[in-house]
């Protein structure tokens, strides 16, 4: 059986080393602590958190915290009720063939845009 075990952990350490690059990297005990303590909030490992982050830089994007993640959440299922409604008076206005207030519902809208980036901006700051 150890032979068995010994060859497979051999094969697998092998089949890994083709498929996958280790990279390392040293940090100053003040900025372990800091990754440390934000992977910790996410509640994800270090190097994890590490890894998203890189990507997320590879991919001009920002990591989003799972707490941010699940309130961006709730504000789209809201904008997204709030753009149905748009769509509703619309609809009504043009069977009523009488503009409703464009310009109004325009600001709303803007308005709505303005106060979800704020928000995002507010919540993203380290």
């Amino acid at each position: 059986m150890d032979t068995n075990r010994s060859a497979y952990q051999k094969s697998y350490r092998q089949k890994h080393s083709e498929e996958y690059r280790r990279i390392s990297i040293s940090v100053s005990n003040a900025e372990y602590s800091a990754l440390k303590r934000f992977a910790q909030r996410e509640n994800i490992k270090v190097t994890t958190l590490v890894r998203d982050f890189a990507f997320a830089g590879l991919s001009n994007t920002r990591y989003v915290p799972k707490g941010l993640r699940s309130e961006l959440e709730q504000l789209g299922f809201l904008v997204r009720n709030i753009a149905n409604n748009v769509n509703q008076a619309a609809h009504y206005s043009n069977s009523l063939r009488r503009v409703a207030d464009e310009n109004g519902l325009l600001q709303c809208i803007k308005n709505l845009e303005d106060t979800v980036h704020e928000f995002v901006q507010n919540r993203m700051k380290p």
